[in-house]
């Protein structure tokens, strides 16, 4: 990504948790499955980009892991619930959790409206 375009992007506000719990995930990743480099270098750019709140004083109205968000489409009014996870947290892999509405298979999390 060139400056003009990094300067064109929405401001990626992320919680200190969430941070280097992304990070930690992607450098994780990379050292067990060294060819997803290229595959996870989008997140690693946007993780460069983001501004890093501390967790504490993070705005209310800011997703973060574990948050349920809603996405609209602007066609339909459909409406799909999300539910914010890292890999292996709350029904993924292999483990179904109904109250919060994960479903995991270990590669796809389906969760109440969608995947992950």
């Amino acid at each position: 990504m060139n400056q003009k375009d990094a300067t064109s992007l929405p401001t990626l506000r992320i919680s200190s948790t969430d941070h280097e719990r992304l990070r930690l995930l992607v450098e994780s990743m990379i050292q067990i499955q060294p060819r997803l480099r290229e595959t996870l270098k989008p997140l690693s750019t946007e993780l460069e980009r983001a501004e890093v709140v501390p967790a504490a004083v993070m705005p209310a109205n800011i997703a973060r892991m574990g948050s349920q968000v809603e996405i609209e489409d602007q066609e339909s009014g459909d409406v799909d619930v999300y539910t914010l996870r890292l890999p292996g947290a709350g029904g993924c892999f292999g483990r179904t959790d109904l109250d919060s509405g994960a479903v995991g298979n270990g590669r796809h999390r389906l969760y109440r409206g969608g995947y992950l």
